[in-house]
């Protein structure tokens, strides 16, 4: 999968707000550590057309399947080669199959201990509820998910994150705040007022990026299933669109249950392998959160970002990133 890098001992600040205001996805950000591209980027390349300073560079990353694929290959005919200069065609056949066989099944070893790597599943914690709002109506999907929630929290004391995106949102987290949750994070700006997917993307992965939840549920609705799998993607893992059955294990892995083949059987699936494991629920699938007689849970709240851009100005995070050092003069 190719990626941009910058070369931050070549950036100035003039170079930076340059880059900058090339990027129609608003990937390309300044902060106060410099010249950054963030996962908004859609490698639509146009800022490596504008960059005339060497500052940018496309690194290409071949899929381990087909690196596996290519050395088999080439495995493959370098033996097939040299055992037809030397045996008969019937020889050189078998040694070339042999070698090949040989050199995937190394390739094949060699991506099955790059699978086998878990990730770290201490540095993820946590269950995160995504909100679905309209102003002051929550649907009632997302109260069914906390019930869900921390139904599953409560045998290892897992804390419960409901992520609310919008805009005018206060009357609705207050009201969440009666349904147990343990912390509230607010994303509340004017340009959340409807529903976009690559701001409430962006709004969502700075909420992951900087809790690390282990697990994210949201409604299977037009909105959620519009975005889960937008975050899904954005952190490559997985995701279980209508789930009907969830468990939490001991390790903090989510066994998902979801009907298969029309219903005939029903599947148990199960993410080991990366964080944070994201599914999606149908409405009435799950009873609702009892609504506790007093509030609780605390309330966050986090800089709106705009395709990928934090509300702070590019000019106040150039002055920032000036007065620490980060650009050359």
């Amino acid at each position: 999968m190719a990626h941009i890098e910058v070369d931050q001992q070549k950036v100035t600040s003039e170079i930076a707000e340059r880059l900058a205001s090339v990027c129609p996805f608003g990937a390309i950000v300044v902060d106060e550590k410099g010249l950054r591209i963030e996962d908004d980027c859609r490698l639509c390349r146009l800022c490596l057309k504008a960059d005339k300073d060497g500052v940018l560079s496309l690194v290409e990353e071949k899929i381990a399947g087909k690196v596996a694929a290519e050395a088999a290959g080439e495995a493959a005919g370098q033996a097939a080669g040299q055992a037809a200069g030397e045996v008969a065609s019937q020889a050189a056949g078998q040694a070339a199959g042999e070698a090949a066989g040989e050199a995937a099944a190394q390739a094949a070893g060699k991506i099955a201990g790059q699978m086998a790597a878990e990730v770290d599943k201490s540095s993820w914690r946590g269950i995160a509820v995504l909100t679905e709002c309209q102003g002051d109506t929550v649907h009632p999907v997302t109260l069914e998910l906390l019930g869900k929630a921390k139904e599953m929290a409560a045998p290892t004391k897992a804390p419960v994150f409901v992520v609310v995106v919008g805009w005018r949102t206060s009357s609705a987290v207050d009201t969440l705040r009666y349904y147990g949750a343990d912390k509230i994070y607010v994303y509340d700006d004017k340009a959340l007022e409807h529903f976009e997917p690559l701001r409430y993307t962006s709004c969502v992965a700075d909420f992951v990026q900087k809790v690390r939840p282990s697990v994210i549920m949201a409604g299977a609705t037009s909105l959620g299933r519009s975005l889960a799998p937008r975050i899904a993607a954005r952190f490559r893992t997985g995701i279980t669109a209508d789930c009907t059955g969830l468990e939490l294990r001991e390790n903090s892995d989510l066994v998902q249950n979801r009907p298969a083949f029309g219903g005939n059987i029903m599947a148990q699936i199960v993410t080991p392998r990366t964080r944070p494991q994201l599914c999606t629920v149908r409405y009435r699938v799950f009873d609702e959160a009892e609504k506790l007689r007093s509030r609780g849970g605390s309330r966050e709240h986090a800089a709106a970002r705009r395709n990928g851009r934090c509300g702070r100005s590019r000019r106040r995070c150039l002055g920032e990133a000036e007065r620490a050092g980060h650009f050359r003069s």
